[in-house]
């Protein structure tokens, strides 16, 4: 049984190869860079509402994870619009970005150690 053929993005702030699903979308419009809400809901079934048509415009991939959302980065890619790119993502993924920005929590043992 063949296997099918998985496309690959590469994240214009990190350079990563990834599958679309690891990576979210935007695009280049006469206003500036926007949010490509076609690729947020591509994988989910819309019940009674009509599929948004794919944004014309120069795309651009930022991985989900936030590991690479780094303001210089941001802003490197983005310009001007880069606070308002890391703003919608603080919205978009704030699970993750709030995992990236703690601490690491203490070892379980040294934890139990402190309580006995």
């Amino acid at each position: 049984m063949k296997t099918g053929h998985i496309p690959l993005r590469r994240c214009v702030l990190c350079r990563a190869s990834k599958s679309p699903q690891e990576l979210i979308r935007f695009y280049q419009s006469e206003t500036g860079w926007q949010l490509d809400k076609h690729h947020l809901i591509k994988g989910q079934k819309l019940k009674g509402q009509p599929r948004p048509a794919k944004p014309y415009g120069r795309g651009a991939w930022i991985c989900l994870d936030g590991h690479c959302h780094q303001p210089k980065a941001l802003k490197r890619f983005f310009k001007q619009q880069a606070e308002d790119i890391e703003a919608l993502l603080h919205v978009l993924l704030p699970r993750q970005l709030e995992h990236d920005l703690k601490p690491p929590d203490p070892k379980p043992e040294a934890i139990q150690d402190d309580l006995v």
